[in-house]
């Protein structure tokens, strides 16, 4: 069974397009425009490869969701993906990948998508014009290759994705593909960025965080400086337990406050960051590290290499 992407008619979709481009800073707009070129051209070299790269709280949410409500205003057909569920539900129609793209599990190099020509869902895709894929750096970079090669077989095009235009997006700085008992080298070898795909892909940077509280310079600043190693200076505040989650699953998510708990120091790539931007200014965030012989620190990893090809 196919469940039906749930987003409102074509009417519906225009006029939240119309209002959400009025809401689009400078940086928005500009990648905006460019990919409204790319969906609307009908040149068979046209670029249809995008990324959206921005820190947490610069609108890439916002973003997604106006291209697509522009798209389906104008009659046609675009699905919105993403890699984890949470980040799913906040994409206009949107869907885990996994679960649109029948993508095979465990994955392997020169794996396909469950999706046979003749089906519902093969036919389908091959109306697309339009993917917007969240939380790209999550993923693993073969799930991407494996996507795309089952496009270019449902259209015959051996273009990547088959030629769709193809929105991916996130922030290298946040977390980074699972790998079982991987070690560094192993997730930095299934990042996003080491793919083969990522040479056709353009890049479309945002800037502005409008998530921080205008007023908060200095903690965009402190948020900026998480993505390079140094140490974390705090204070002990008493902690009510209340409602909890892991750090990896408040990725994308907005909060009022936030109450970090690191009995032991994060283990990978990106969670110190992704924990600590999810509010808008310092006094949304209280922290509470295990005693130690340095207790006013914690680790923080960076994988630079990852960064450096972004």
């Amino acid at each position: 069974m196919i469940v039906k992407p749930l987003h409102c008619g074509t009417l519906q979709q225009a006029a939240n397009a119309h209002a959400r481009c009025l809401e689009l800073n400078p940086d928005q707009h500009a990648a905006f425009n460019t990919i409204m070129k790319a969906v609307f051209s009908n040149a068979l070299d046209k670029q249809s490869l995008f990324f959206i790269e921005g820190p947490g709280g610069c609108g890439k949410t916002f973003l997604y969701n106006t291209i697509l409500s522009y798209v389906r205003g104008k009659q046609l057909e675009a699905i919105a993906v993403a890699s984890s569920g949470i980040a799913a539900e906040l994409l206009d129609g949107g869907r885990t990948a996994h679960s649109k793209f029948k993508i095979p599990i465990p994955i392997e190099d020169h794996s396909t998508c469950k999706i046979s020509r003749k089906s519902e869902l093969g036919g389908q895709l091959k109306n697309i014009r339009l993917i917007v894929w969240d939380e790209a750096p999550m993923m693993d970079r073969r799930v991407f290759e494996c996507v795309s090669r089952t496009l270019c077989d449902l259209e015959d095009n051996p273009r990547p994705f088959g030629g769709k235009v193809v929105v991916l997006g996130g922030d290298f700085r946040q977390i980074l593909p699972v790998v079982f008992t991987g070690v560094e080298a192993d997730i930095v070898d299934a990042t996003l960025n080491k793919s083969i795909l990522w040479q056709h892909i353009q890049i479309l940077r945002l800037s502005k965080n409008m998530r921080a509280s205008p007023d908060s310079e200095d903690f965009q600043q402190w948020l900026k400086r998480i993505a390079l190693p140094f140490k974390l200076k705090r204070r002990q505040y008493p902690l009510k337990p209340c409602y909890a989650m892991t750090i990896n699953k408040s990725q994308g998510q907005t909060l009022q406050h936030v109450g970090i708990f690191l009995s032991v120091p994060v283990f990978t790539h990106g969670q110190l960051y992704v924990a600590l931007s999810r509010t808008r200014n310092f006094d949304g965030i209280t922290m509470s590290l295990k005693d130690n012989k340095e207790p006013h620190f914690t680790d923080n990893i960076v994988y630079r290499s990852v960064l450096d090809r972004a």
